[in-house]
């Protein structure tokens, strides 16, 4: 659910701002009689705070990596772009490094 459906079905909520609200608790209850263990859900009133959280770029497109070496010797790789992490063993081979990208020898995709 995004925050626009958010905001549309929950009208009186504030963002960034802690509320009361019942929320379903499970806990574990011990009856001494049977000697056992029973999962029970019970409502309890907590604080719970809503915030907006907009989506981020984790990782860039297949296609759309620049890498760099990071370490020759045991051939790891990672993305220079800004926000993106992502980093890869890759052995010269199956792939080779060409301009900044990682192409597969056989199948010619670019990661």
């Amino acid at each position: 659910m995004d925050a626009k459906e958010f905001r549309k079905n929950n009208p009186n909520v504030r963002l960034g701002e802690f509320t009361e609200e019942d929320v379903p608790i499970e806990k574990i209850k011990f009856d001494p009689d049977t000697k056992k263990l029973s999962i029970v859900t019970q409502i309890e009133k907590r604080k719970v705070m809503y915030i907006e959280a907009p989506k981020e770029k984790i990782r860039c497109r297949d296609g759309e990596h620049i890498f760099k070496v990071v370490d020759k010797h045991r051939y790891i790789f990672t993305c220079t772009n800004p926000g993106c992490h992502y980093s890869r063993i890759v052995y010269p081979s199956t792939y080779k490094f060409e301009g900044g990208k990682l192409i597969h020898r056989v199948t010619g995709k670019v990661i």
